[in-house]
């Protein structure tokens, strides 16, 4: 099983800091209590990841984590794109997952 490297989790835990929203008005655990967290680096497919660049803060967050706890994946920031890239840049979200997919020798 993999662990999390000190570093790794300093760049997790600022990631989370750094956008503090959900911790600063709602009343609800830290996440180094969550069990799910700890666990991440367990993952061993390949993941693409992606985010709208106006997507909300938290959320970016969550990406930036995911990148940070797992090499195996991909980042994608698509611009003039909220939460909904794949409606709202359908086409680039398109482009972007089929790539993906041929780089990662997941079609044939």
């Amino acid at each position: 099983m993999r662990r999390f490297t000190i570093q790794r989790k300093r760049s997790i835990s600022h990631i989370r800091l750094s956008s503090p929203q959900n911790l600063e008005f709602f009343d609800i655990p830290v996440l180094d209590d969550v069990p799910a967290l700890t666990r991440v680096s367990e993952i061993q497919v390949p993941l693409l990841n992606i985010i709208g660049e106006g997507d909300i803060a938290d959320n970016h967050a969550v990406s930036g984590i995911i990148k940070a706890a797992l090499p195996n994946s991909e980042r994608q920031i698509v611009s003039n794109a909220g939460h909904l890239v794949y409606l709202e840049q359908s086409g680039i979200f398109n482009l972007l997952v089929d790539e993906w997919f041929q780089q990662n020798n997941l079609i044939h």
